[in-house]
């Protein structure tokens, strides 16, 4: 963290041209001592990008300077969002931390996929980085029933920077 409050964090929200729109999205901020952080979502316009649909998450009362770490999971459920991953059994997930200064400490990146695709995968995109989640890091993500989970972490990630893999199913 740096030296001063820190108000807010900005997301894009994930969509596909196939979709109807999401489905479902949870925020959720957890403290060091995993207490929930109150926060308020606001929807705003990004004029650089402004077919973007993006979301303001404030910290209420700012974060502290120095304070942390804090546990913040973004999860987005959009109808046919992995077309790709179904038509072609090949498709790719990548996200890019927006952030003001500093490393993002950790991100992970979890996708749940039928348990008919024993072989699925996920595989670093060329030049990201990161590597495989254990089956203990996955106890966090429990699938729901009829899926398993594939979970890929990147660790110090440098602001504003692309970070992802590909994915592959087998049948």
């Amino acid at each position: 963290m740096s030296d001063k409050p820190f108000y807010c964090q900005g997301f894009a929200l994930s969509q596909t041209t196939d979709s109807n729109g999401t489905e479902a999205m949870r925020v959720s901020v957890l403290d060091e001592q995993d207490r929930p952080v109150k926060t308020a979502l606001t929807p705003y316009l990004n004029r650089d990008r402004p077919k973007e649909r993006n979301l303001l998450l404030s910290f209420l009362p700012p974060l502290a300077p120095h304070s942390g770490p804090y546990d913040l999971r973004f999860v987005q459920s959009v109808d046919k969002f992995m077309g790709p991953l179904k038509d072609r059994k090949t498709d790719d997930l990548v996200v890019t931390p927006g952030r003001g200064e500093g490393a993002v400490g950790r991100i992970e990146l979890i996708l749940f996929v039928p348990k008919r695709f024993q072989d699925a995968k996920m595989v670093e995109k060329p030049g990201m980085g990161g590597q495989r989640m254990t089956e203990e890091e996955m106890e966090k993500y429990p699938p729901p029933n009829g899926y398993q989970g594939l979970g890929w972490i990147g660790l110090d990630r440098k602001p504003n920077l692309p970070f992802g893999v590909d994915i592959y199913l087998e049948p």
